[in-house]
């Protein structure tokens, strides 16, 4: 199996949302949320260089990158990510 390596993303929420949409980033489904943000209309949440030592995020092998919402809008993802063999 191959597992995600996240290098960089970018979530921005549309504008023509009616709402605040709290947006997530998580591997698989039994797990917690590694990036969590409140989007408004505009908002707009970024990352690279993760942590230190490392620049990137990675999953377990067969783990699906998931974007959670918290509520029916429009997020869009930009996401620059490789499948690795671990």
């Amino acid at each position: 199996g191959k597992a995600i390596r996240l290098w960089w993303y970018s979530l921005t929420a549309n504008a023509d949302n009616s709402a605040t949409v709290v947006a997530g980033l998580r591997f698989g489904t039994g797990s917690t949320d590694f990036f969590k943000q409140s989007l408004s209309k505009y908002g707009q949440g970024t990352a690279h260089s993760f942590k230190a030592g490392a620049s990137f995020h990675q999953g377990a092998v067969n783990q699906p990158l998931i974007v959670n919402l918290d509520a029916a809008q429009v997020v869009y993802a930009n996401i620059d990510y490789e499948e690795v063999t671990p």
